[in-house]
């Protein structure tokens, strides 16, 4: 059995749902970010379903949707929603302490499309135990995160930027402006 709760995380109050073990969790959390056209629930309800079946293996899963999206407001203060949007990246940063302010690095970081970059803030941010990022865009962004991995001290930070690296030097035409 599982349980599923809505819960408002850190200062900003982002609108999140844990999914989890009915006898509680164990291992890391699993964060999971949205891209600029997602909420919580993910692309075709992929975070739902796969938060659902990780709860049921014993994980504690949290779906989150950062400022601007889903059921989290956005300060009018604010600039636009963007592809790589820096008040993501701010946000992705109080997801740690507030899930488990004992280890904040306790967390694994699952991000998908623009989704992915947040991820890799959240991730370096935090220094967490792990980073995964699925279709992140293309372009300057891209040459954005490769340079945030590179310059990162966590040594996990570097195995996912060389092969990243690769596919930026095989292929240019990724990080020309498309303007």
């Amino acid at each position: 059995m599982i349980v599923e709760r809505t819960i408002r995380v850190g200062p900003l109050e982002l609108f999140t749902i844990v999914c989890e073990p009915e006898r509680g969790g164990n291992g890391p959390w699993i964060v999971m970010l949205g891209g600029i056209h997602e909420d919580h629930t993910g692309p075709s309800r992929l975070w739902a379903e796969l938060s659902r079946r990780w709860a049921r293996a014993g994980l504690r899963c949290a779906r989150v949707d950062v400022s601007g999206m889903g059921e989290s407001s956005r300060s009018d203060t604010d600039p636009l929603v963007q592809n790589f949007d820096l008040v993501w990246a701010s946000n992705v940063l109080t997801i740690g302490p507030a899930l488990d302010p004992q280890d904040p690095t306790n967390c694994v970081y699952v991000g998908m499309c623009s989704g992915a970059f947040i991820a890799i803030e959240g991730a370096l941010g935090s220094r967490a135990r792990g980073l995964c990022v699925i279709n992140p865009p293309l372009g300057i962004d891209y040459i954005h995160a490769i340079t945030r991995l590179d310059q990162s001290s966590w040594r996990h930070a570097h195995t996912l930027a060389r092969p990243m690296r690769r596919l930026l030097d095989n292929n240019p035409w990724m990080g020309a402006d498309m303007a």
